[in-house]
Formats: structure tokens, C-alpha cells, sequence
């Protein structure tokens, strides 16, 4: 729109000035529009301001309360008073007008969403006709899994699956009516708490019942996981009526904690919580006992170890937990002790799953292994059946193969090293899960971040950075693990990754070194970074140290740098048969500083790196494993060499290892003193081949020239006599 057209002419000015006037207006209004802006603006910013200070203020006030009102008394101690309400709030409790409230609103929600219950039904119907069934295919399974000869992971998976199925219908009916009465009590607080129970009680009965259906007999714990019988038998006697006397006690706890009356809290609610912790006590007492419990055996097994040494502690600490947290209830501490039943039963359900999480990972391992070993067993019978088809090796079962071969060495190392590491894994993430439990309840635990060890130096100079306390207890567990898994890696990475790979063995050692440089290099960085010691405080101090090492000790440089050569470059691989010096062995392990070379006496060489790299080595194996064996033959003057040569190439073509190309050959070359020497050239695929080959050739040309009548001959020497004694010639002449 036209501003002139818009505002009326001022009377006695012209135009000019009349859109003069017009542009100082427009000007000034402009103006105090942007004042009025920057004035709204500066007073948001200083309310978002004020907010975050508000937060921050209420955080501090919050992590105070959480971590101090724990110590504080929730109610009198238990006396007289209680006992007078305990019967009127029982008589409250049990008012039939209140609980029939209950199915009168799942009636009414019955009518209002038929299509969830129908659909629950369904489900609930389905589980229940299969259960039969599915008990029977766990036991069917678990015959076919406690078979030697299993290599399949797939019948474990399948048994998890079923119980947690077999686990679920009660689970699921909890489930429903607790959610349903929630969503549709309408106000009403006591059927409101009764729902709200309903889905605790799912919660606590879930993982107790999947645990029982772990155990049962000839279940996942027994063949699957090789528990003693005693074991399961005992977990599956107890679990039972523990189930049945603590679910409906741990539903009671939760409506009453959310009808939120403190009459029935501080009566029947400290009452059955004292019965449940009661119930726990017992049910720990008899379970975890040290000779008559699960861990019996696992106790007699290790005499002498931590768990034996220190058994009275950890059972009488685990077992009679509950009757402190009874103790204080009764002394007032009531929501201190419901706090820490909670925290307890979630650090043992915690400390379970950890628990069925190693043995599903060693059952793996266990298949994986048994993998390995009948695929090894099967390459030497087939390397066997190769070099003689009539060998009784070609025939030997499968079994026998696999048992010599579960014996051995490597196997067993790769085996400790990923249970190593397995291990030591679940032991820090227990650790960490149970410091993250318990941290919220602990002061301590939560205040181990406010105590300052040291400072170091930040991004500019003025700024100091803390290091606390955490920071040095997370250090700990960082550097520990770095050793374990720099350790025990390349077991792990054997069995779960580079033997399902086509990978030569020097390429999968390569790979497991270097993966073990890695991970110290990256768990050394972080555990420095824990402690406050970073890359831009020290990088002037591994120069100059870098720089010092490099000229008095450029010798372990020099080594250090060539065995990263070995493991790139790899002209000389794990495994090869080299030849260095006066020396002919088998490359056994390539390390930092020295590569180790095992003679065919079974002597150890320990050859620097820089040796291999600069000097000059016979690598028998580098691209082909072919080599070539050269046998000398004599026979005497007057054989048939001809025939003689016929004969030594009949009998290297019906050996089974000499190779058919390059076609062996047998030459007549020298006339020597006492015998005409035929030259016979061989070639084998392998190196371990060429002893027992000599010998059985040498042995098939001895049988096989006494029966053409061809004569090897001895050494012949033609005496001259210039003199003898005068008795020796008297002697001669008598004669």
C-alpha cells in the first residue's frame, strides 16, 4: 500500500515535505519497534536463565534428598499401637464391598473392549494346549543336546524360547488384569492398588518361573548347561513353594504401598513384608548352603579356593540379609528396608541373568570348539586317505580322530583363553551393574565423584580439570581388562570369527596380534584418560622420551618396527619352515621384539626381528609348500643302469606322496670308484613328508632289486704289499 495514499495531506506543505514528515515517522516508529524487540529479547534470555538455574537448584536439592532421606525414620518402631490396628486394618483390607469392586470393573471393561480379552484368551488358551507338548520337545532336545557329536546351537536357542513360553501364561494373566484394572479403576484408589499390585507380582513371578522352568528335569540346566543333578533338583523342589508363599506376599506389599493409607502400611504392611524377607531367608539358607546347596559340588571341586575359604561369609552375609532388613522395618526404617529388599532382589536377579548369560556363552563356545575339532579331524583323515588309500587311518572312526585331537595343546589354550575372557567381562559388568544398583541408595558410592584426587591442566591455562575418586575406580577395572582381553583375545577371536573365514593360519595370526597391539594401545589410552593424563599434556614428553629411546634403545625400535613388517609384509609367517644360519625350523610365535623358531630337535631359537627383515633366510614355505627330495642310489659295475633307472621311476610313481607334476626322474650320473650312482629327483607337497617318504622309497628299492637281482655294492680296494716283517714273510713263503 502507498504510505502518501494511506495518511491524509498536511495542509500548507508541499509534497516534499510532507513525505519528509512520512519518513521520520516511518523512521521513528521503526525504532521503537526494534527497542521494544531487544528489550522482550534480553528479558527472555534472562527468564530461560533464571529457569536453568532453577533446575539446576532443584537437581541439587533432589540428589540431596535421594541420598540422605534413606537414614531417615519413615515411621515409629513397631509396638502396641500397630498391634491395636493391625485387626482394623485387616477388617479395612478385606471389606468384600471394596473387592467386589474388582470383577465388577473387569465385567464392565469385558462389555466395553471384548476384542482384548478375546484376543488374551486366545493366547493364554494357546500357551496352556501347547505347554504338554512343549515339555516334551525340552526333553527330546535335550537328549539331542548332551550327544558328543552335537556341533548345533540351534536346540539351546530352542529350549530358552520354550521356557520363556512356558513361563508366560500366569505371567500374561497378571499382566491383563493389572493393566486393565489401572487403566479403568475410575477414581477408585483401591482397585487402582489391587492393578497396580497385579503388575508388580508379573515382574517378581516372570523371572522366578523362567528360572524354574530352566531347571526342570532334563531341561536347558541339565543338558544344555551340564548342572549337577543335585543342582536342579534342589532349585526345582524350593523355587516351587517359594514361588507360591512369596508372589501373593510381594502382591499384598505392592497394594498396600500404593493405597497410600499409613494405618495398613505400618500394620499388615510391615507384617508381610517381614514374612516375605522371612520367606527369602529360608528359601537362601537352604539354596546357597556350602555342602548340602547348588554350589556343593562346584565347592568340593575347588578345596582351598576363594568361594571354599570364604564360604561362611558370603553365605551367612547373602542368607541373612533379609533379617536386617526385618530388624530395621520393625525399628522404624520401613521405607529404608523396602528400598534395599528392592536393590538386594534386583542385584540377585542381575548377578542370575549374568549367570545363565556365561553358561549360554560356553555353550557356544563348547559347540564352536567341538566345530573346530571335527573339522581338524576330518582335514588329517583326509590328508590320511591321500597319501594312503589302504591306510587303516582312512578307516578309523571320526570319534577317536576327535578325541586325540580335543587333546591337544592349542585347543586347550584357545578354550582357557576365551573362558578367560569371558569370564573377566561378566566379572566387570557384574561390578558395574551392581555399583549402578547400589549407587542411588549409597552415599558413599554416590559420593565418590565430589572427592578431587588431583587436578590437571584443561584446554586453556587457567582451567583446572579434577580427577576424582571414580575416575580412579573406573581406571582400575579399564587397565584390567585391557591385560585380560590383550591376553586372551585371539582364542576368542579363533573360535567366534577367523575359523569361519578362509583364512590361511599366518593370516589369522597376523590378525589376532595386531588386534592385541590395538586393544593395549586404545585400553592404555583410556585408562590415562580416566586419570586426567591426556594427549595434549604429554605430547611434548613422548617426544622427547620417543627421541631418548630411539638412540639408546634403537636396537628394540629396530626389532619393534620389524616385527610389524613380519606381520604386514609377512615374508615370514607362523608356521614356515625357514632355514637362518646353520638353523632349519618351524616359525613358532612372532612377537615384539624376537620371533621364535623351533629346530626338529624341539629346541627353541629366539631369532630379533631385524635378523629376519635385513639378513638372509631360506623360507622354505613362503608361496609353495612343494619341495624337492634327492636320493642317491649305487649299483654295481655291470648292472643294467637302464633297467636300473626304469625300476627307481616305477617305484617313485606308485609312492602316494611323490607328486605325479613335476614327473619324477632318475638319472645315471657318475661313474664313482666301486659303483655306478643313479641320481633320483622327487617332489613332495609338503616338508613333513620327506622322512618317512626316504625311508619308505629306500626300503621299496632295497626289496625291489633283490628280487631283479641287481647288486648295491660295497666299497672295493686293491692292497699293495711294498713290505713285511721277516717272520710275516717266512710265514708266506711256508705257505
Amino acid at each position: 500500500m502507498d504510505l502518501e495514499a494511506a495518511i491524509p495531506e498536511f495542509p500548507g506543505l508541499t509534497k516534499e515535505q510532507q513525505r519528509t514528515v512520512l519518513e521520520g515517522t516511518e523512521r521513528r516508529i521503526v525504532d521503537e519497534f526494534r527497542l521494544d524487540a531487544s528489550n522482550f529479547s534480553e528479558t527472555l534470555f534472562t527468564l530461560a536463565e533464571l529457569n536453568h538455574q532453577l533446575i539446576d537448584q532443584v537437581r541439587k536439592y533432589q540428589s540431596f534428598i535421594d541420598e540422605h532421606i534413606l537414614w531417615i525414620r519413615s515411621t515409629d518402631p513397631f509396638g502396641t499401637t500397630d498391634l491395636s490396628n493391625l485387626w482394623r486394618s485387616l477388617q479395612e483390607l478385606l471389606d468384600l464391598s471394596k473387592w467386589k469392586e474388582v470383577p465388577r470393573t473387569l465385567l464392565t471393561d469385558l462389555r466395553s473392549n471384548p476384542s482384548i480379552y478375546s484376543l488374551a484368551v486366545a493366547v493364554l488358551a494357546i500357551l496352556l494346549v501347547y505347554t504338554k507338548p512343549m515339555r516334551k520337545t525340552v526333553q527330546s532336545l535335550g537328549v539331542t543336546a548332551s550327544k558328543s557329536n552335537t556341533t548345533s546351537f540351534s536346540p539351546t536357542l530352542k529350549v530358552i524360547t520354550l521356557c520363556v513360553l512356558m513361563s508366560l501364561p500366569l505371567t500374561l494373566l497378571h499382566l491383563l488384569f493389572g493393566w486393565r484394572l489401572t487403566t479403568q479403576a475410575s477414581g477408585d484408589k483401591f482397585v487402582e492398588s489391587v492393578g497396580f499390585g497385579l503388575l508388580v507380582g508379573a515382574r517378581y513371578f516372570f523371572p522366578l518361573e523362567f528360572f524354574r522352568q530352566i531347571v526342570r528335569n532334563g531341561g536347558l540346566a541339565e543338558t544344555h548347561f551340564q548342572w549337577s543333578t543335585h543342582a536342579t533338583v534342589l532349585l526345582r523342589k524350593h523355587l516351587r513353594w517359594f514361588i507360591d508363599l512369596g508372589i501373593p506376599t510381594v502382591i499384598l506389599i505392592a497394594i498396600i504401598s500404593h493405597a497410600s493409607e499409613p494405618r495398613w502400611e505400618n500394620s499388615i504392611g510391615r507384617i508381610a513384608f517381614c514374612l516375605l524377607m522371612f520367606v527369602s531367608t529360608i528359601f537362601l539358607l537352604i539354596v546357597l548352603h556350602p555342602y548340602r546347596g547348588v554350589f556343593r559340588e562346584y565347592i568340593s571341586q575347588h578345596r582351598g579356593g576363594w568361594i571354599d575359604r570364604l564360604r561362611f561369609l558370603w553365605y551367612f552375609g547373602l542368607a541373612l540379609a533379609p533379617i536386617v532388613m526385618i530388624a530395621m522395618s520393625l525399628m522404624g526404617y520401613h521405607y529404608t528396608a523396602s528400598r534395599l529388599a528392592m536393590h538386594f532382589h534386583t542385584s540377585i536377579m542381575t548377578l542370575l541373568g549374568l549367570f545363565l548369560l556365561y553358561f549360554t556363552i560356553w555353550r557356544w563356545l563348547l559347540l564352536q570348539r567341538r566345530q573346530l575339532v571335527i573339522a581338524q579331524a576330518r582335514a588329517r583323515l583326509e590328508e590320511a586317505r591321500r597319501r594312503d588309500a589302504d591306510a587303516a587311518s582312512a578307516s578309523a572312526p571320526l570319534g577317536a580322530a576327535t578325541v586325540t585331537l580335543e587333546t591337544g595343546s592349542d585347543l586347550s589354550q584357545i578354550n582357557a583363553q576365551t573362558i578367560r575372557l569371558v569370564s573377566s567381562t561378566l566379572i566387570v559388568a557384574a561390578v558395574a551393574a551392581i555399583a549402578f544398583i547400589w549407587s542411588s541408595v549409597l552415599p558413599a558410592v554416590g559420593a565418590l565423584d565430589s572427592v578431587t584426587l588431583w587436578t590437571v591442566a584443561g584446554s586453556t591455562p587457567d582451567e583446572k580439570l579434577p580427577v576424582t575418586l571414580a575416575s580412579l575406580l573406573l581406571a582400575i577395572p579399564a587397565a584390567i581388562m585391557t591385560v585380560v582381553a590383550a591376553k586372551n583375545l585371539p582364542g576368542l577371536l579363533e573360535i567366534a570369527l577367523l575359523q569361519h573365514l578362509p583364512l590361511e593360519n599366518a593370516v589369522r595370526y597376523a590378525i589376532t596380534s595386531i588386534s592385541r597391539y590395538t586393544i593395549l594401545i586404545l585400553g592404555i589410552a583410556m585408562t590415562f584418560n580416566s586419570l586426567g593424563v591426556r594427549w595434549a599434556s604429554i605430547q611434548w614428553l613422548v617426544a622427547a622420551l620417543g627421541v631418548g629411546l630411539g638412540f639408546g634403545l634403537q636396537e628394540i625400535f629396530a626389532n619393534f618396527v620389524s616385527g610389524l613388517i613380519l606381520l604386514f609384509e609377512q615374508p615370514v609367517r607362523v608356521g614356515d619352515v625357514i632355514t637362518i644360519g646353520d638353523t632349519t625350523g618351524t616359525v613358532s610365535r612372532i612377537r615384539m621384539r624376537a620371533t621364535t623358531v623351533m629346530n626338529f630337535d624341539q629346541q627353541e631359537l629366539v631369532i630379533p626381528n631385524k635378523d629376519l627383515i635385513t639378513g638372509r633366510l631360506l623360507n622354505w614355505t613362503l608361496s609353495d609348500a612343494t619341495n624337492r627330495l634327492v636320493i642317491d642310489v649305487g649299483v654295481a659295475y655291470g648292472t643294467d643302469v637302464t633297467r636300473a633307472c626304469q625300476i627307481l621311476q616305477e617305484i617313485c610313481l606308485a609312492h602316494p606322496n611323490v607328486l605325479k607334476n613335476p614327473e619324477p626322474t632318475a638319472f645315471f650320473e657318475v661313474m664313482a670308484d666301486s659303483q655306478l650312482t643313479i641320481k633320483v629327483r622327487i617332489f613332495l607337497a609338503s616338508l613333513d613328508l620327506r622322512l618317512p617318504t626316504r625311508h619308505e622309497i629306500l626300503t621299496s628299492i632295497q626289496h625291489r632289486f633283490q628280487a631283479e637281482g641287481i647288486q648295491i655294492p660295497f666299497p672295493q680296494r686293491d692292497l699293495h704289499i711294498r713290505s713285511l716283517p721277516p717272520e710275516f714273510s717266512i710265514g708266506l713263503k711256508s705257505q
